[in-house]
């Protein structure tokens, strides 16, 4: 009997740069951005969780919603056509809650837009 590691390989369409770099941030002024997530593995299947990291004074006032769904792409959500809300709260509730599954890879490789 012969034993061998799986392959997990989790990237996005970012290349290294931050989704969100918002100037003169206002109250009421909703910003949108788009990012896809894609998996590449054997091992099959396995949940994606989502989790943040988040402190400074703005993290309790900041509402983020995630949603999930299709077309898109980094910086660019045009054509995005969301099918589910993965997460709605305060950027805080989503840095301190447990990680948010946001979605299930029945077959590699798979991509996600959110």
């Amino acid at each position: 009997m012969s034993f061998a590691a799986g392959s997990v390989q989790l990237t996005d369409d970012d290349y290294g740069s931050s989704l969100f770099a918002v100037q003169d941030m206002v109250p009421d002024r909703p910003e949108r951005d788009c990012i896809v997530v894609s998996y590449d593995g054997n091992v099959l299947p396995v949940d994606v969780t989502l989790a943040s990291e988040a402190d400074g004074a703005l993290a309790d006032l900041l509402d983020v919603q995630v949603e999930r769904g299709e077309g898109g792409a980094f910086h660019d959500c045009t054509g995005f056509a969301p099918e589910a809300t993965v997460f709605h709260g305060t950027l805080s509730e989503l840095a301190a809650g447990d990680p948010v599954d946001a979605f299930t890879v029945e077959d590699a490789p798979a991509a996600q837009t959110f």
